[in-house]
């Protein structure tokens, strides 16, 4: 079975505020399967994001980690860094 998507974390790189707006944006939900497909469009909204606040070569990577407490999920950490 496919792992599910538990959430994800910005690690760097991210206000408080920009945060809850990605949150919101980003079209993944938690239990759902997490597929490369959906980090794609993750990630190319977290970019859009960046690049209507002026950030036109803002970087986004992901890193994923399996949960110790919940069986067969992983979630997301990000990680931005605006040039």
């Amino acid at each position: 079975e496919r792992e599910r998507y538990g959430g994800i974390v910005f690690k760097k790189g991210v206000s408080k505020s920009e945060e809850d707006d990605l949150v919101e944006a980003i079209p993944l939900i938690k239990g759902k399967i997490l597929t490369e497909n959906n980090k794609t469009n993750s990630l190319n909204i977290i970019r859009d994001f960046y690049r209507k606040k002026g950030h036109l070569r803002a970087e986004v990577r992901f890193e994923e980690r399996t949960s110790d407490l919940i069986d067969n999920t992983k979630f997301i950490d990000a990680y931005v860094t605006k040039v």
